[in-house]
């Protein structure tokens, strides 16, 4: 209100106190910077700005993120993606000039994304942002939100990416502890979609990384990331699920999975392992369990009956199991490792937008 009623009573000024706040943010920290670049970003939805003064803002701001933490810009890039129409255009057509810059505000983007907050700024920025990131040559691929957003999104190629595929299970984003494209591929290679879906590739590419080698993750971190899938999801059909297991890259990633979260919540099971049927059902991921705590070999007097040695060998000469499954079994093998300075995982995230839902 006080910039449109500057703009009203005096002419430019709305210009004017945006060229003062940009003086003030030079020589302020970066969290005062940061404030007063969001608040010159919002006053162009409230008062008309000329060119000269929308490019310098911008320019500011994106010289900025150059040089700014990613998870700490939350403020400014939720301003910059609330912008109307007309600032918008101006500001989409300067990252199409600049290659770090657009990687830049992709990688923003992408952290709303992978929150599920992208539906809340208009449809365009969805397109725009797609093809600001169709247009670059060399899109990086450091920054893990950014890097499986680009993947989701079917702009890098599977052969392309990091053979330590951590992040695709999971990453912060603005200080959130969200499920990666893995996580979502399983849960829509299991669920409800077309057949020429494309569902199963992700994770079928996961499955044969972890044969070369495995993510290191650590146990709360997992939970975080596994937090939604599993709950409130209707298992797949039997028949869907036995299809899906026919391929060895996908039934590998899926025992990961069971394995990995087995050693989180032991001695119960996760959502995860029923939504699944524990791969080849539950009776013999019971025997897998019994062993893991007893070892092989081992007689018990109730319950399931861990495995032999002979029989895990034998399943893992089969290529039923992955080569790290009887190692596992046996206790010579964690999936997980120990990590003490890794953030807090926040809110359950939201699932995000199913790529080209705009285009």
């Amino acid at each position: 209100m006080i910039f449109q009623c500057a703009d009203d009573k005096y002419d430019g000024g709305a210009r004017d106190i945006v060229s003062s706040l940009m003086e003030r943010s030079k020589n302020s920290s970066q969290q005062a910077s940061a404030k007063h670049l969001s608040l010159c970003l919002r006053v162009m939805n409230a008062a008309p700005l000329p060119p000269q003064s929308t490019d310098a803002i911008f320019d500011v701001l994106l010289d900025t993120w150059d040089t700014a933490s990613l998870e700490s810009s939350r403020d400014t890039a939720l301003a910059v993606f609330e912008l109307s129409r007309d600032p918008r255009s101006r500001f989409i057509a300067k990252l199409r000039t600049d290659s770090l810059h657009a990687r830049q505000a992709l990688a923003r983007w992408a952290r709303f994304y992978w929150r599920g907050e992208a539906l809340m700024f208009d449809p365009q920025w969805d397109q725009q942002m797609y093809e600001v990131a169709l247009g670059m040559g060399n899109p990086g691929l450091e920054d893990p939100p950014l890097l499986a957003y680009l993947l989701r999104n079917e702009l890098v190629d599977i052969g392309e990416l990091p053979t330590a595929w951590e992040w695709g299970l999971g990453f912060q984003a603005f200080g959130e502890t969200v499920p990666g494209p893995v996580l979502l591929d399983m849960e829509e290679l299991l669920g409800e979609v077309g057949e020429d879906s494309g569902a199963g590739k992700i994770t079928a590419a996961f499955g044969a990384s972890i044969r070369a080698s495995l993510p290191r993750v650590d146990g709360r971190f997992l939970r975080a990331a596994f937090a939604r899938i599993g709950e409130g999801i209707s298992p797949p059909a039997p028949d869907r699920l036995a299809e899906a297991t026919q391929n060895r890259d996908i039934r590998d990633a899926l025992i990961w999975a069971c394995c990995a979260l087995f050693e989180v919540t032991v001695p119960a099971y996760h959502p995860f392992h029923k939504h699944v049927d524990f791969v080849h059902g539950q009776p013999w991921f019971d025997r897998v369990a019994a062993t893991r705590a007893k070892g092989p070999d081992h007689t018990v007097i109730s319950g399931a009956d861990p495995f032999s040695l002979k029989e895990l060998r034998t399943l893992q000469a089969s290529g039923t199991v992955p080569d790290w499954f009887t190692d596992w079994c046996r206790g010579q093998r964690s999936l997980l490792i120990e990590m003490e300075n890794r953030p807090q995982p926040g809110v359950r995230a939201r699932r995000p937008a199913q790529p080209g839902t705009s285009r």
